[in-house]
């Protein structure tokens, strides 16, 4: 295949869509190999550009957000208050000091908007519009409740704030800073947002700005409302409908970009922010997705926890049909649209992604050493892989510095087990006795992880702190700062303020 040049230069600079979905599962797409999904949008956004089979994100909505938006793994992150994941629910509050994809492309440049689901934070210099994004119509987390604290909020002053006889949760609508629908009406939410996004693109083009459109869709997150259009469409059940309703929407994106004659300068990402909810109701009543032929789901560390689809697009810049299985992830998107726009990574701190600009392209000039990657659950480091190599540590049933909720998602794990991802995906073949050397040597790819980014208590030398606040792993009890040492989740909170 014939692998097309970039452009040496274009009038402006690409403009950039980024579409992430909620516990999207790798096989949820036809063009994945499912048989009950129909997606036919997506799977000709694949046609036309790249499709990464080997693509990771993190095991969690707030995690995964948070290295998609800073390139970091979500342990190196600052958080507000010196937080860290693992207690209380593991989402994080992003640092105002920690710089977001945003920020670099609105220093270059772009009209820069975020439609949908947040989750990183909104009353620290947190929010979207203080991170980067001149606009923002969306909800502060997930679709099934508040997420931040009612009192904290603004209303408009025509919002009825009594949801007694609602049937959706209470999930506030937010443009910019206030409070414009409570509760959310969900009915073809995602088909709502699509429609402010061809406003942003339209008004962007139209003003002669490039544009970076973060689309963070609430779906196929549950509680799961399609619109009236696709409800009894999809003969996956409900949870089909909201992912046809995506990729409808997902056409109608391109489709504006063809109308307007910005498509060829225009990159689209359509990927997920971790795996499918395997929890038992959700199976039982299919509401949630799948992540066949891979092992697990969202919060385990097994490949269906980490790896998504993901699918990018650019006529003028990836040839059409290609498929990676390179090691990629959700880190490498700040550095490679950073580049893109012409921009530069922080210099000042540590980033974990790297540009991939080359695999999109198909270049054979891609430094195609093996890469590494650290599975994290909250605190605790629950496996790593090193090019084909993928090795599950040893775990407790609850971990240091792990709530029991989040914990009930996986077992403990006795002994290591050796896993090669190139020929077994669905990790079911453990070789740890046929390999031992491999086995050493990604033990020792585990104790660097731990040294550079700690575990539940032990803070890593690469961790980032910005406020004068006690380190993870130390509890105010009796006004005084002690080192916490053992006992697990709920038995710590207790009579301590964890931070």
């Amino acid at each position: 295949m014939l692998v097309k040049e970039e452009k040496k230069q274009l009038n402006i600079k690409p403009n950039i869509i980024l579409i992430f979905t909620d516990d999207q599962g790798y096989y949820d797409l036809s063009v994945q190999g499912n048989k009950e999904i129909y997606t036919p949008c997506i799977d000709e956004m694949a046609n036309e550009g790249i499709r990464l089979t080997n693509f990771h994100a993190q095991p969690v909505c707030g995690p995964s957000r948070a290295a998609l938006m800073t390139g970091c793994y979500p342990q190196r992150i600052g958080q507000v208050g010196n937080k860290r994941l693992g207690i209380g629910g593991g989402h994080p509050l992003l640092h105002s000091k920690e710089i977001t994809i945003a920020e670099i492309l609105k220093k270059e440049g772009y009209k820069t908007g975020m439609i949908g689901k947040w989750h990183l934070g909104l009353n620290n210099a947190n929010s979207p519009t203080e991170k980067g994004f001149d606009t923002f119509f969306g909800t502060p987390g997930s679709n099934d409740g508040l997420w931040v604290d009612k009192k904290s909020l603004e209303f408009s002053k025509d919002v009825n704030q009594d949801i007694e006889n609602s049937i959706f949760p209470p999930v506030p609508l937010i443009r910019d800073k206030t409070v414009i629908e409570f509760p959310m009406k969900q009915t073809g939410i995602t088909t709502r947002y699509t429609d402010e996004a061809i406003d942003f693109i339209k008004k962007s083009n139209e003003e002669g700005k490039s544009f970076f459109l973060y689309m963070a869709h609430n779906m196929p997150h549950v509680p799961l409302f399609p619109g009236e259009k696709f409800k009894g469409q999809s003969k996956y059940g409900i949870y089909g409908d909201c992912i046809e309703e995506i990729d409808w929407n997902t056409g109608r994106l391109i489709q504006t970009l063809k109308d307007i004659n910005i498509d060829e300068n225009t990159m689209v990402i359509f990927t997920s922010d971790n795996g499918p909810w395997l929890r038992p109701d959700l199976v039982e009543t299919r509401e949630c997705g799948s992540a066949y032929p891979l092992r697990g789901g969202k919060l385990m560390s097994w490949e269906g926890g980490f790896r998504v689809p993901c699918i990018i697009r650019m006529p003028s810049l990836i040839s059409g049909g290609q498929v990676s299985d390179k090691l990629t992830s959700t880190l490498d998107i700040l550095p490679t649209l950073t580049h893109l726009a012409g921009g530069s990574v922080p210099n000042d701190r540590a980033i974990d992604g790297e540009n991939i600009i080359d695999i999109l392209r198909g270049c054979d000039m891609y430094n195609d050493t093996p890469r590494t990657f650290y599975f994290y659950i909250g605190r605790n480091l629950q496996a790593v892989q090193h090019g084909k190599w993928k090795l599950i540590l040893a775990r407790p049933d609850i971990p240091d510095m792990m709530d029991e909720y989040w914990a009930s998602h996986f077992g403990s794990i006795p002994f290591p087990q050796l896993y090669d991802i190139s020929q077994d995906i669905s990790e079911e073949n453990d070789v740890a006795n046929k390999y031992p050397e491999v086995v050493e040597m990604l033990l020792n790819i585990a104790k660097n992880a731990r040294e550079e980014l700690g575990e539940g208590s032990k803070i890593g030398k690469g961790e980032r702190f910005w406020e004068d606040y006690p380190l993870p792993g130390t509890a105010e009890l009796d006004g005084k700062w002690k080192t916490f040492k053992d006992g697990h989740g709920k038995k710590f909170m207790k009579g301590m303020v964890i931070r």
